[in-house]
């Protein structure tokens, strides 16, 4: 049984580079081959801009922020300092 749901956390913290390129791959096959949603939660931002099309940004415990992939790095780092764009 395939779940529809896939949550995952630092899937790649503190392994090398092979094996972090494995791992993504694997997940991003789960979710091509299956249809199966991920949620990954990481600090490595440029993973997650390369295998995700949302990345949620969290501050102070809430959900401030929903990013496309391809925004700029001073979206992201504005985001999680807990300021919109727009507000800079």
């Amino acid at each position: 049984m395939t779940p529809d749901i896939l949550f995952v956390n630092d899937p790649t913290r503190g392994i090398d580079i092979a094996a972090k390129e494995s791992i993504l791959g694997l997940l991003v096959n789960a979710h091509a081959t299956h249809g199966m949603t991920l949620v990954i939660s990481s600090g490595e931002l440029e993973e997650l801009r390369r295998i995700c099309d949302r990345i949620v940004v969290l501050y102070r415990g809430r959900l401030f922020d929903v990013l496309s992939p391809d925004r700029n790095e001073k979206d992201f780092i504005l985001a999680c300092s807990g300021i919109r764009p727009e507000d800079s």
